[in-house]
């Protein structure tokens, strides 16, 4: 009786599971999956991904109709790099600094607070807010840098800070500003390979 109840489980399990994961969107490379069923994610539809060398790049777009006169969009940047603990400080700071300059143009967003840390399952953890301009926007932006053995996921938001006379608020103590992106930043993992 007990191996008839372990079975069924086993196999309520197994079909549970990949009706949960279909939640998760993964590039088609495989390499890494973020979840997208929280309500604060479902707004945010991925466009195309755009690989350079050992960088993968996937911007996640806010519908349109829910967003007049402004920025709101998400952006994870996969990074294939080992990164000795010694130097992620100096790593972490120059991807970011890298990101921002290249994305934005240099010198458009200034890093207002920063913090390290470490998540619940021990992962290295960073923190970033910068206040700038993202076009002719006033803007914030806030990331999340996770450091993964052989990788490292950049997950931020852009969002302009004047929309249709609305003003967000940039506040950047602890480093964020929308705690919707840290929860959603949390759900990154690394996958394995295809196949």
């Amino acid at each position: 009786m007990r191996t008839a109840i372990a079975a069924a489980l086993l196999v309520l399990g197994a079909t549970q599971a990949p009706a949960a994961e279909a939640w998760r969107f993964r590039p088609t490379s495989g390499e890494y999956s973020i979840d997208m069923r929280e309500p604060d994610n479902e707004g945010f539809h991925p466009g195309k991904e755009v690989r350079t060398g050992d960088i993968l790049l996937v911007d996640f777009w806010f519908e349109a109709g829910q967003i007049h006169g402004g920025i709101k969009q998400r952006t994870v940047e996969w990074l294939k790099a080992a990164v000795p603990p010694e130097q992620s400080d100096r790593i972490v700071s120059t991807i970011v600094s890298s990101y921002l300059d290249g994305r934005f143009g240099a010198a458009k967003f200034t890093i207002a607070d920063r913090r390290k840390s470490r998540d619940g399952e021990g992962r290295l953890n960073y923190l970033f807010a910068a206040k700038g301009v993202a076009g002719d926007i006033p803007a914030g932006w806030q990331g999340s840098v996770y450091v993964f053995d052989g990788a490292v996921a950049l997950v931020s938001e852009v969002l302009s800070l004047n929309m249709d006379g609305h003003t967000n608020a940039f506040d950047e103590r602890d480093a964020v500003f929308d705690r919707a992106l840290i929860r959603w930043a949390e759900t990154i993992r690394p996958e394995p390979p295809p196949g």
